[in-house]
């Protein structure tokens, strides 16, 4: 069984150490070591190459574009928004990501990293999964690896419809104290890829099986029927396109 562990609350209630596989969102490095930590939203993959976390463990950063160290004076200049550069000594590669900072403005991140560690770094581009949230990127990479049996532990906005994160501004910089459908970007838009998603493992992998951890007596098959009906979703989202149906 691989365990896909998010950060909603009710991660507190399971115990990681006595898992022996399981894969790690964004800031979850910060108390415990995955097996595979997914970093694709850019502010906590800026946060891990500060603390240079990729050069003793495997990290997933979905799609990166190198960019020789020569590049960076010429490449900074004509940036959208705010421009963040975060480079250290040793440091002879970098990528270019951006972001919409809280609706506020394009804030654009160039993250140098030192070639000799890429090992550790899993760049991986499936159009399928592309715009999606962590999470949802997390599972569609380990249902493409031949995983036969997910639990997901932690994904509260799907399992619970808790919004709830358990890293705040502390933590990271981009993160709230408090999530609501507002503030989040999560909710009914992560609860639509992962139909989306669901429906896409049915038909190309219907061997897989995935499930909801269950704190009280174990473990909680994941029924796309019941998803569907309890989800509700009236805006799909389209694998392979980046958006929703509304927006085609």
């Amino acid at each position: 069984m691989l365990y896909l562990i998010g950060n909603g609350p009710s991660r507190k209630n399971l115990d990681l150490e006595t898992l022996d596989n399981w894969w790690g969102m964004n800031m979850v490095y910060r108390d415990h070591t995955p097996d595979l930590l997914f970093v694709q939203d850019v502010a906590p993959q800026n946060e891990m190459i500060t603390d240079q976390y990729y050069k003793n463990h495997p990290v997933c950063v979905g799609e990166w574009n190198e960019i020789p160290m020569e590049m960076w004076e010429m490449m900074k200049h004509g940036l959208p928004g705010e421009v963040v550069e975060n480079r250290v000594e040793g440091d002879d590669r970098f990528v270019v990501q951006g972001e919409d900072y809280r609706g506020e403005g394009q804030r654009t991140y160039m993250i140098g990293y030192s070639y000799s560690h890429v090992s550790n770094i899993v760049i991986y581009t499936n159009e399928l999964l592309k715009n999606t949230f962590c999470g949802i990127y997390a599972l569609g990479y380990a249902v493409h690896h031949g995983h036969k049996k997910i639990c997901l532990a932690g994904y509260d906005s799907l399992q619970f419809g808790d919004l709830q994160n358990i890293y705040g501004p502390d933590d990271c910089y981009t993160y709230n104290e408090t999530y609501t459908e507002q503030n989040s970007g999560v909710g009914r838009p992560q609860q639509a890829q992962f139909v989306a998603l669901l429906e896409h493992i049915n038909k190309e992998y219907p061997d897989v099986e995935l499930y909801f951890k269950n704190p009280i007596d174990g473990f909680d098959r994941i029924d796309y029927n019941d998803i569907i009906s309890r989800f509700n979703i009236e805006d799909k989202w389209v694998l392979g396109t980046a958006c929703f149906e509304s927006e085609l």
